[in-house]
Order: structure tokens, then C-alpha cells, then sequence
């Protein structure tokens, strides 16, 4: 007699009747129960028959694991082999049909599904390769790295979440109850695109840029300036750049310029009042002398500039250059240029003085209403749950950030409020407040931070890792930003 025990896995509504019919069929063809652990060849049956992927070409996986020759589950081992579900060269040794199959195992069989089903789970694999993993594992150990991307996908798209305590126990077996309320929410996920999940596009910007600002605020990333600190401009925004060509010029002036490579002729005229390239010919290709192109190019309706046919990809030397003659043109676009990210002031240095040097590694946002309002939102709002109960009442809706930083002491004296009147390029941006997370925070994830005696923790020479945060008053909208001492920056400013 079998005994489904459903109460091992949380199965609300219409979830549960349907997880339940899957537990109960499964379990009709086997003596396992539901609560006992799964053979990988029982966890590869459930899932052949669940993926919805197109049938595969079997020619390649046919013979692969002779130990399954004969194997009640070859048919559908080979076919999730076929799929790309399972990895040929995760079994060395064979893929050892009747061994427990781990969570892990199975979260990876259904992160590849996934890939396997859209190219945005694919990319979303590559991009979660060095998140943060909202679990107490990330940092008491437990995951390995090249574990991290399949678990971050199956988190973020909410197939699996956990433990209760927030731990994936990877090496953990698997029971047919637990597999069943997976495969009905993977079977909901299978074919549907990456962007689409909340949590999955968190993971993926933090570990891709270290931060998940866009993805949970209402902050948007600034342009980055198509100015250099010298006042020129950047190649990079440039849309058009050249020289106007007036037609009894002394081409014995252009001398100077004829040495850029790529230099040639932009052919303009007008059209419906405005400027408009007709064609670029490069110098070497006009079939006659540039005093004669230039007269050819007024003879038949034609304004020449003196050019590149792509000025973004100028020098910035010679970009320069053509911007020095007397009638240079020029058009920038700032669309052109790269929004600014978190991701360009990670481990960049910022000294202050000569006390200290400071890094930033990662900037985690949770979304947190006034109290009473509703729950806290975003993928970390759990793992740091308790530091957001502590923080009190609030009568604003507020962001708050969590900062992972290192601060390198240079000074035989060092404490916060030396720090505060030391750092420069950090000052006043809310990235050093220093407020000191829960107890219960630093205990259950295996975080550190800073203790309330900085004058013994900041000692000279010592380079401490820590976890600080800081909050952002939605109402005020000021812009979150850093410069550090090498130039790199980034800011955001609030869109409501």
C-alpha cells in the first residue's frame, strides 16, 4: 500500500489537485513512496514525460551510458540527453540509474530544460554565473560556484525556492512529492521567456553589474557623458564629423588631415530642407585629384565634407584634429553613449586621505513600504529580513541598500567618524553610514558587519570585508551616485 505524504511540500489551489494527480501516478508504478528518496531514473522518467520540448534527434544519444542497455529508464534518460537536460559529461562513470539523485541534479536538468526551450534562459545561465545567491550557503558554504547559475535560474523563476530556512541543500536527495510540486511549476516556466521573472531578473543584474538597482527600484541609470574631463568629446557619440569643403579651397591646407586613415569624401545634399549623406567615398578610391572630386561634387549639386565614414571610431587624436579646422561640423547623439552601472565602480578604490581606502563589491536594494502597508519586495528581501524588522516603524517608503565593501586601514588611529571626515569621492552618497545589520542576519546568512568598537576593528594595515546598509526616502528622489579616485562613476536618478 503506498501513502502519499503531501504535506512535505507547500501545494496550494489547483497547483496542489495537479501535483498531487502527478505524485499519484508515478507512485502507481512503483513501491517508492511519496516521501522516499528519488532514483535518478525515476526523477529522469518524471521529467521526459513532463518537458514539452520538441522530440529530439536520438541518432547521438542512443548508445550513451551503456549501463542503461537495460535499464527500464534508457528511453527517457537518453531523451533528456538528446534534449539537453542532461549532461553526457556529468556522469564519467555512467549515469548509475538506480543511485539517488540529488536536488542539485535536478535543478540543473531543469535549468538546461529551460535553456534548451528559449535562448533567454541561456543567456540568463550565463549572466547569473557570479550573483549573490539569496541563501545562507552563499557564505557558510555548501554551493559550489559552477553550481551557482542553475540554481539562480530555478530560484528566479520560482521552481524551486528553498528551504524554509532559505538553504537549497544541494547534495540533499529528492522525494517524489517534493519533484512533483517542481515539475508543475517548471512545466509552467518551459517555453516562456527569461524576462518575464522578477526574481530571475534581480539575480541576473547583480551578477552581471553587482547590483540589482534597476531591476527592483524605480532608479534609472544615467547616461554616461559623451565628454572627456578635458571638455572634448568622446569618438564613441559622434554621428558626424568633418570639414566643410569650400569650392576654390587650397587643398594644400588639408594636408595635415589626409593622414587619418579611412579619410575620404562625404557627398551631402539636401533633402526636404535638411542635410543629408549622399554617399562616402574613401580618398584612395575618388579616381582623381581631391581638387578635382571637389569641383566634380559642386558641378553636380553636390556639398563635399572632408570625413570618415564612421566618425565614432575616430582616434580621439584625430577626432580632435578635424574639430580644430575653422569649418568643422559636428553632430553628437548621447544615445550613442553607455548608461553608467554599478559595475564600473566595483573594486575601484576610494581613498580617504591618508586614513584609509575604501571598495565596494556589491549594492543590494529592497523595495520596503511604510509599515503596516504590505511586505518588503525583491529576491533579497527574505535574506535580509530581520535587519529590515529592526530598523522600526517607518512612515516612508523607503529603498534600502546593502552595501559588501572592504576598507584597507592606512592609520594608526582609525574609527567611523575618522573615516567620515576623511573620504572624499564617497562623501555624502549614503554608501558609508555604517548602519550595522541584525543579529539575526549575520547568524543565519554567515554575514559580517561592523561591530559597535570600529577603533579595535580598524586597525593599521587590516583589510575588513563587511555588509553595512543605508536607506533612500522615496519622496526625496535623490540620486544614488559614486565616484571613485580613478574616475569611474556611476549615477541613477529616481523616475517615478
Amino acid at each position: 500500500m503506498v501513502i502519499l505524504l503531501m504535506s512535505l511540500v507547500y501545494l496550494p489551489g489547483e497547483q496542489g489537485v495537479s501535483a498531487r494527480a502527478l505524485v499519484q501516478e508515478f507512485a502507481a508504478s512503483s513501491a517508492v513512496k511519496a516521501d522516499n528518496a528519488l532514483t535518478r531514473a525515476e526523477a529522469a522518467s518524471m521529467l521526459s514525460r513532463v518537458t514539452q520540448l520538441p522530440k529530439p534527434d536520438m541518432a547521438d544519444a542512443a548508445s550513451v551510458f551503456p549501463d542503461l542497455d537495460k535499464h527500464s529508464s534508457r528511453s527517457d534518460v537518453r531523451k533528456l540527453v538528446a534534449l539537453g537536460m542532461i549532461a553526457k559529461n556529468d556522469y564519467p562513470k555512467g549515469f548509475q540509474p538506480d543511485k539517488a539523485v540529488t536536488r542539485f541534479e535536478i535543478m540543473k536538468w531543469m535549468a538546461s530544460g529551460l535553456a534548451a526551450s528559449d535562448e533567454s534562459f541561456k543567456q540568463a545561465l550565463a549572466d547569473t554565473a557570479h550573483t549573490l545567491l539569496p541563501t545562507p550557503e552563499t557564505y557558510k558554504g555548501g554551493i559550489a560556484d559552477k553550481q551557482i547559475p542553475y540554481i539562480a535560474v530555478i530560484r528566479g523563476t520560482g521552481i524551486i525556492t528553498g528551504m524554509q530556512d532559505g538553504t537549497f541543500r544541494p547534495a540533499d536527495p529528492v522525494s517524489k512529492a517534493e519533484l512533483a510540486a517542481s515539475l508543475l511549476r517548471y512545466k509552467r516556466v518551459e517555453g516562456t521567456k527569461a524576462e518575464g521573472y522578477q526574481a530571475l531578473n534581480e539575480l541576473r543584474e547583480v551578477g552581471l553589474t553587482g547590483s540589482n538597482l534597476s531591476s527592483i527600484t524605480k532608479f534609472k541609470y544615467e547616461r554616461v557623458t559623451y565628454f572627456n574631463n578635458d571638455g572634448t568629446y568622446k569618438p564613441e557619440a559622434v554621428a558626424s564629423a568633418g570639414i566643410d569643403l569650400e569650392q576654390h579651397i587650397d587643398v594644400s591646407t588639408l594636408e595635415p588631415y589626409l593622414r587619418i586613415p579611412g579619410i575620404g569624401l562625404d557627398y551631402h545634399h539636401f533633402v526636404n530642407g535638411y542635410s543629408k549623406r549622399y554617399k562616402f567615398v574613401r580618398l584612395e578610391e575618388l579616381g582623381m585629384s581631391l581638387k578635382d572630386a571637389i569641383a566634380d561634387a559642386y558641378d553636380t549639386g553636390y556639398m563635399p565634407h572632408l570625413g570618415v565614414e564612421d566618425p565614432s571610431k575616430l582616434s580621439q587624436k584625430d577626432l580632435n584634429l578635424i574639430l580644430s579646422h575653422e569649418d568643422a561640423t559636428l553632430k553628437v547623439e548621447g544615445s550613442r553613449m553607455p548608461f553608467t552601472s554599478f559595475a564600473d565602480v566595483v573594486d575601484s578604490p576610494i581613498k580617504a586621505k591618508k586614513v584609509a581606502t575604501a571598495k565596494l563589491h556589491r549594492m543590494i536594494f529592497v523595495d520596503v513600504p511604510v509599515t503596516g502597508k504590505g511586505e518588503a519586495k525583491g529576491v533579497y528581501a527574505n535574506y535580509f529580513a530581520d535587519t529590515i524588522a529592526s530598523w522600526g516603524k517607518l512612515d516612508n517608503s523607503v529603498y534600502m541598500a546593502f552595501t559588501e565593501m572592504t576598507i584597507q586601514t592606512h592609520s594608526d588611529k582609525m574609527d567611523i567618524m575618522t573615516f567620515y571626515g576623511a573620504i572624499g569621492n564617497g562623501n555624502g552618497n549614503g554608501f558609508f553610514k555604517f548602519s550595522r545589520l541584525a543579529p539575526e542576519t549575520l547568524d543565519k546568512n554567515g554575514l559580517t558587519t561592523v561591530p559597535m568598537a570600529t577603533s579595535t576593528y580598524f586597525t593599521k594595515d587590516s583589510v575588513r570585508r563587511f555588509w553595512t546598509f543605508g536607506t533612500y526616502l522615496k519622496k526625496y528622489r535623490d540620486p544614488v551616485h559614486l565616484t571613485t579616485d580613478s574616475g569611474a562613476y556611476f549615477r541613477a536618478y529616481y523616475q517615478p
